[in-house]
């Protein structure tokens, strides 16, 4: 019989605890920032050391710096805690004022950051996916306001309010030297979840192949390029 195997993992407190090591350049200061003595501090930079098998910080006339090991377990430390402060951001549980959630379509995040610098959003946290998991996201609660396309899952909710909506004329295209042949199905680069246009297809009982299917706008315009 087979034991399940074990995961090792590194406590929050422990991931915090180096970053502000870091940043404090002293143990002593990061005890006060985190409300920790010092021999707590001590014994957690002993126990993650024991878990990445190496120093993470030296002591120095001027203080308590990074070892070459340590500058990149703080870099992946900071990464850690940003992953999880995001995390809590979804439901809300964040200090200070509460970020803005917005949800789009991938189809529209790339024009929306062309147009709203960095410092515009430093209150918001947006979540750009396709449109029915954005849907989703509003429904349960984790997106507070979202720029999505007309979905049929979006109609059958009642706990969506529609704020505005706009009509956006859609056109087909095609490379210049693509030629269908009579009664060949149309070949469609496609995305996860927006179908609109295979559904406008299916209505008009018009025969079509999907040959490329990525949530990534970019990499569909490449496609069409290449084809």
């Amino acid at each position: 019989m087979h034991r399940p195997r074990q995961h090792l993992n590194i406590p929050t407190e422990i991931v915090r605890t180096v970053v502000a090591i870091a940043e404090t350049g002293s143990l002593s200061k990061a005890g006060e920032r985190l409300g920790l003595s010092q021999p707590a501090i001590s014994s957690q930079v002993k126990r993650l050391q024991s878990l990445v098998g190496g120093a993470l910080f030296v002591r120095t006339a001027n203080g308590t710096t990074t070892t070459d090991l340590g500058k990149v377990a703080v870099q992946q430390a900071r990464r850690i805690l940003e992953a999880n402060d995001q995390l809590l951001r979804l439901g809300g549980n964040h200090e200070g004022p509460q970020p803005l959630r917005l949800g789009m379509s991938t189809m529209l995040a790339e024009e929306f950051l062309k147009l709203h610098p960095a410092d515009a959003l430093a209150d918001m946290l947006v979540h750009a996916d396709m449109s029915p998991i954005v849907i989703r996201g509003l429904i349960d609660g984790y997106i507070d306001i979202a720029f999505v396309y007309s979905n049929p899952s979006l109609e059958m909710e009642d706990e969506v309010t529609i704020a505005a909506e706009a009509d956006e004329r859609s056109v087909w295209v095609r490379s210049r030297d693509f030629v269908l042949r009579p009664g060949a199905p149309i070949p469609i680069l496609a995305w996860p979840g927006d179908d609109w246009m295979i559904r406008t297809l299916t209505k008009h009982n018009i025969s079509y192949k999907i040959v490329f299917r990525s949530p990534n706008h970019q990499l569909r315009l490449e496609a069409a390029r290449a084809g």
